[in-house]
């Protein structure tokens, strides 16, 4: 059957993925009306979704996986992927941004004493459950390194949790 952003429900998390996916870097030519890149990354995250029901799909994954995506399609290089890429190319990106997004979120599939995983799947759960630790952890970093920063920012209403909560969950995507 059909692929990508057009065989998505209106509700639930398809609705979410439909709604997310046409306004992931819209200005860009792939991701843009007609471009391979929204149906794309459709895929992906119903794929990641489906893969991962304890997280299934939150705001902030479509920028992640749609900057993954563009730099897979691209044969790793940073910059506008082609609009009309071919599907070959197409598909091989997406098997690539699957694993990585999945592997962010999840960890490496063996895990040892040497584990380091950001545990993304923390922050996209439901609930965002390692949001606040992340915001405190930051709050401490300016308390201790850069507090005249801290004190400004506090100053003009950007707390830690305005601040960065876009970051965290997009990886800097969407800075």
């Amino acid at each position: 059957g059909p692929g990508g952003a057009a065989r998505l429900g209106d509700k639930g998390t398809e609705g979410e993925i439909k709604r997310d996916v046409r306004r992931t870097f819209g200005k860009r030519p792939f991701f843009q009306e007609g471009g391979a890149g929204r149906d794309a990354l459709a895929d992906v995250l119903v794929a990641l979704a489906v893969a991962s029901p304890e997280t299934s799909y939150c705001q902030g994954m479509n920028l992640v996986c749609g900057a993954l995506l563009e730099i897979h399609v691209n044969g790793g290089d940073v910059g506008d992927a082609a609009p009309d890429a071919s599907a070959v190319a197409i598909r091989g990106a997406q098997r690539k941004t699957f694993w990585l997004a999945h592997a962010l979120a999840h960890g490496a599939p063996v895990r040892g004493a040497a584990d380091n995983r950001l545990e993304l799947a923390e922050l996209w759960r439901p609930g965002m459950p390692q949001l606040k630790l992340r915001v405190f952890q930051l709050d401490q970093l300016l308390f201790r390194h850069l507090p005249r920063l801290r004190a400004h920012l506090k100053s003009v209403g950007l707390a830690p949790d305005v601040l960065a909560s876009q970051w965290f969950f997009t990886l800097f995507a969407y800075v």
